[in-house]
């Protein structure tokens, strides 16, 4: 998180907003009203991510508990092959598991204000690219995407690796992550259901990215920020 995000996110979250004269420095209202000034997709982006940001503990056991049931799945998985063993129900514990770390990132989600309108200003910028890029502009198809661009947006390290790229070391074999072809990133993880959503969301990503720091360049530039 770049200065100025980190001032502007601690500015939204201020209980104590006054103007300061031109020689105390920048105050949390003047970065507000700063930020007013800049494009409204990006700052609601840059506040989503903030507020993702500042409930990294959480998100870190999320993460946490994904490598543990991987591990538990595995363990169990080698355990059945053995002789006289009880057959582990693979697809049960998938869909178990499944429930469990769903709950938990909703849990995480419920308490970012500012998801809805950011995911609303990301819902209507893409049913008008969708025509210009091949790609289909079914609402329902195009807001299932948005959310699974904004959900890699916001949690970016693959969850197989924990953004390494790749599994094993430590005196084991060294393998390329297959979830994310050896990124450690989830963007170049699973995308939409084809070709053509995979490429519209990672345009998307792209604008996202573009949209955000062009926003914190006006908000820098309004509370003449270096």
């Amino acid at each position: 998180m770049t200065k100025t995000e980190e001032h502007y996110s601690r500015a939204t979250r201020s209980s104590h907003l006054e103007m300061r004269r031109t020689d105390e420095g920048q105050g949390d209202v003047e970065t507000i009203i700063a930020a007013g000034l800049a494009e409204t997709m990006g700052m609601l982006l840059t506040r989503l991510r903030g507020e993702w940001d500042a409930a990294a503990g959480e998100v870190a056991q999320v993460t946490r508990n994904v490598k543990r049931l991987q591990e538990v799945r595995a363990a169990a998985v080698k355990a059945a092959q053995q002789p006289g063993a009880k057959p582990f129900d693979a697809e049960a514990f998938d869909r178990d598991a499944s429930r469990e770390l769903l709950t938990a990132r909703a849990l995480i989600l419920i308490g970012l204000r500012s998801l809805e309108p950011a995911k609303q200003a990301l819902y209507f910028f893409a049913v008008r690219q969708a025509p210009h890029k091949a790609c289909p502009s079914d609402p329902e198809a195009v807001g299932h995407l948005v959310g699974q661009v904004l959900d890699v947006w916001l949690d970016k390290l693959c969850h197989h690796c924990e953004g390494r790229g790749f599994s094993g070391g430590y005196g084991k074999a060294r393998l390329m992550c297959t979830k994310c072809g050896g990124s450690g990133s989830r963007r170049m993880g699973r995308l939409g259901v084809n070709e053509a959503e995979r490429l519209f969301g990672l345009f998307l990503l792209n604008v996202m990215d573009s949209r955000v720091n062009g926003s914190l360049k006006t908000v820098q530039r309004k509370t003449r920020q270096g």
